[in-house]
């Protein structure tokens, strides 16, 4: 990372595999791997997956849990358009709904959400 890199991704890996975060006063704080598959209702997250292999595809979700603020659904998405953005425009973007989430979002989390 660069110093022009903005702080909120920082803590971003070019590794291949699963990174999270959730939306703590309008920016992203990384949630530790053990915490992994535990999400909280009155949160929104960042999830991002970096495929292994040769295709290297990157998919950026964005959990919005259902008692959630308005506040935090809004910094969610903008962060997500940021992240992307600084990504280089190749991730693909999901919303995610609680109760309501893609078989790809929980093909992530092998013990479950």
């Amino acid at each position: 990372m660069t110093e022009e890199t903005p702080e909120a991704f920082q803590h971003v890996s070019r590794k291949s595999g699963l990174q999270i975060w959730t939306i703590n006063n309008m920016k992203m704080v990384p949630v530790p791997d053990q915490a992994f598959g535990n999400f909280f209702e009155g949160d929104c997250y960042i999830v991002l997956y970096r495929s292994q292999g040769s295709s290297n595809s990157m998919d950026v979700h964005y959990w919005i849990g259902s008692s959630s603020s308005q506040d935090e659904q809004g910094a969610a998405a903008i962060l997500v358009t940021q992240l992307d953005e600084f990504l280089g425009g190749s991730p693909v973007q999901h919303r995610e709904v609680q109760a309501a989430e893609s078989s790809k979002f929980r093909s992530y989390f092998r013990n479950g959400l």
